[in-house]
């Protein structure tokens, strides 16, 4: 069995003297609120009455006169893309037969799945696809579906039912789920992948009339899903399957996204965030996928504002200020997408991605997943392959100049192929880095620190430096653990299963109690304001030691916390807390495990040792604590990707009041043979 050596000394002083740096996460002098607040309601008041029907409506784009350009023209225009798939067609695909031909057989799987209406999306099945006309207002639960006939932007006035999530329906309208059909038809040349592809375009046009219903209720929404068919239209031009009547109507409505797009910015006056970015993404792609559609004045703009957003939303050391790791990966693939569109020129733009990419580096592991800090929406842009970050990073290798090669992995994604062809491969297999064996890395701007050894990573975070005024996806988890190794996450965060459902449910993963670290009974480490924000909270000061991390932590309330982690073997773990509760409060100690059914070896009001089978050995756990101690076991539903659920034990120490509370958990692997 694996052991960790510890020390038990601390000073006796131990609470005094907190450096407490309090996030800036704050409403801004009261006439830049005010101004936001009277904006927006006059902002949204005329989104309304332009989109809501009636004589003062927007009406859709006539294809028969408002959408001038022909097939013919659209084969002839240049490529929106700067990919290889693209750019560089015949070689790409010679490469993918000749090395890559297993990687072309799982994407033509995919894409006989997707045609078969077999589409599986955030862990739902979506048998509406399987019907010749898929029903895109029908949550995948088949329990009640959304008004397709009310105006788009008061959809989300009235919910269907209490726990109805629209994010659910959205996923499909953003097309990502077909890509596969239009790859197909690239790699192939067969006509049945374009048809299957446009069948289901034609169908989403029938179905959802400009401005009308749940897919016309949000701009980030809007505008994905412009960006998919542009995408898609670049591999699927040469189809005879491509009307001029089809093409007028699609066309048609992608001119409709853009006019609703432009109309409906998420510009907020505290801060931009990921919708907006995602807003930009989508009139980037119409303005370069239409012909004619934008002049080169537009196309400036749009250069600039992507490097305003890169630059304000992303701290010093790499992050995105919003609060999560995956949205951060989020986020650099869409300034990634922004590049591949040649809107990449500004050199500030270039250098602030490139250290998207070298964060996003620094946390990937081994089998190509991050840790989860924060919300987790499982959102991507385009998923060429199955792979996740690695695809993130492979494309932004291929497409950034001197972007990070991925630090995990011999075998580029297909991403990388279809992003940089030929090239890209040669300079991927001739860049291999040589990782040492054991690294630990603290990124102090947005509070995120990793260490790595061999197949093992410990994950905790202290608060980031800067973080939205209007919003974010931060989780009431300071000083949260999570631990994987080998492939299995045996210390892990709670994840993400709602955004609706009401606040309680939204907040259940958010709040202290889910996450490996410590409260105040009743309290929050960090307040949470409504459903994506959060009050202020102090930073923890971090210091790295030899094999380990310490930090600590002081709150207003009095309520203080020091945490020591040591991480000296890949398959051992040692976490040593002493804590500070404020007069008359009891303090709530949790360690969320991500695997199987805990088995009680020992108890006592002072001591707990467990064991845990897990796929990656078992593992044994010893808690002490300096005095009597409440201990309780139980189930946690957490999730695995958004809105899948997954079954986690939450081990619960509750101190007796008016005592503090000092934990040593010693924990320790003994991988299978």
């Amino acid at each position: 069995m694996a052991s960790v050596t510890t020390d038990d000394s601390w000073p006796d002083n131990f609470g005094d003297g907190f450096e407490m740096t309090i996030d800036p996460r704050v409403d801004g002098p009261f006439r830049d609120v005010l101004r936001a607040f009277i904006t927006s309601h006059i902002v949204n008041r005329s989104r309304r009455l332009l989109l809501g029907g009636g004589s003062f409506a927007l009406r859709a784009t006539d294809p028969s006169t408002g959408a001038p350009s022909t097939v013919e023209a659209l084969r002839q225009s240049p490529h929106a893309f700067r990919i290889a798939s693209l750019e560089d067609p015949d070689n790409t695909r010679r490469l993918i037969e000749q090395e890559f031909s297993e990687e072309a057989s799982a994407l033509l799987g995919r894409a006989e799945a997707v045609a078969r209406g077999e589409v599986v999306l955030l862990g739902q099945r979506w048998p509406s696809l399987e019907e010749r006309a898929p029903d895109w207002h029908r949550d995948p639960s088949g329990e009640f579906c959304w008004n397709a006939n009310t105006p788009g932007r008061a959809v989300l006035d009235r919910y269907p039912q209490l726990d109805a999530d629209p994010k659910q329906v959205w996923e499909p309208a953003r097309f990502q789920f077909a890509a596969p059909l239009a790859q197909a038809y690239w790699l192939t040349g067969e006509e049945r992948w374009a048809e299957s592809y446009l069948a289901l375009v034609e169908s989403f046009l029938d179905a959802n009339p400009f401005a009308r219903g749940i897919h016309w209720s949000s701009a980030m929404e809007v505008a994905l899903r412009a960006f998919s068919w542009t995408w898609a239209l670049g591999h699927l031009r040469d189809s005879e399957a491509i009307s001029e009547s089809l093409w007028r109507r699609w066309q048609a409505s992608l001119n409709d996204h853009a006019r609703y797009v432009r109309l409906c910015l998420e510009f907020e006056v505290l801060g931009n965030g990921n919708h907006y970015v995602a807003n930009l993404l989508g009139l980037a792609s119409t303005a370069k996928g239409l012909p004619g559609h934008a002049s080169s004045r537009r196309r400036a703009s749009l250069a600039r504002r992507f490097e305003r957003e890169a630059v304000d939303e992303t701290l010093g050391d790499g992050e995105n200020f919003e609060g999560s790791t995956a949205y951060h990966q989020f986020a650099t693939e869409m300034f990634v997408w922004a590049a591949a569109l040649g809107f990449d020129t500004r050199p500030r733009f270039r250098s602030t991605v490139r250290s998207q990419l070298e964060f996003l580096n620094a946390l990937v592991r081994e089998d190509g997943t991050i840790p989860r800090v924060g919300d987790d929406d499982s959102g991507r842009i385009l998923a060429v392959s199955e792979e996740d970050a690695f695809a993130v990073l492979d494309v932004g290798f291929a497409l950034i100049p001197d972007a990070p090669r991925r630090a995990h992995g011999e075998t580029p994604t297909l991403d990388l192929v279809w992003a940089g062809g030929v090239e890209a491969v040669e300079r991927f297999r001739a860049d291999r880095p040589t990782l040492p064996m054991r690294t630990s890395r603290s990124f102090s701007e947005s509070g995120i620190h990793i260490a790595t050894h061999d197949k093992s990573q410990v994950c905790m975070t202290t608060g980031p430096a800067r973080v939205r005024a209007a919003g974010g996806h931060m989780h009431a988890d300071l000083l949260s653990i999570s631990w994987h190794v080998e492939g299995h996450e045996l210390i892990c965060d709670p994840g993400t299963l709602a955004y609706a459902g009401g606040l309680e449910n939204r907040n259940q993963l958010r709040g202290s109690a889910a996450h490996s670290t410590a409260h105040v009974e009743g309290e929050e480490l960090r307040e949470l304001v409504g459903g994506f924000q959060s009050g202020p909270a102090p930073r923890a000061r971090m210091n790295t030691t030899d094999g380990g991390w310490e930090a600590s932590v002081r709150f207003e309330s009095g309520f203080a916390m020091r945490r020591r982690i040591r991480f000296g073997d890949p398959h051992a773990l040692a976490i040593e807390d002493d804590m500070i509760r404020p007069s008359g409060e009891r303090i709530e100690w949790a360690l969320i495990l991500g695997l199987g059914e805990v088995e009680r070896l020992e108890e006592s009001p002072s001591h707990l040792h467990l064991r845990q089978a897990s796929p990656a050995g078992e593992l044994e756990l010893r808690i002490e604590a300096g005095v009597s101690v409440d201990w309780s076991i139980d189930s946690l539903v957490g999730s695995e990707a958004y809105g899948v659920p997954r079954e986690l034990q939450r081990i619960r120490a509750r101190s007796r009041a008016c005592e503090d509370l000092e934990l040593r958990c010693r924990i320790a692997l003994a991988p299978h043979p």
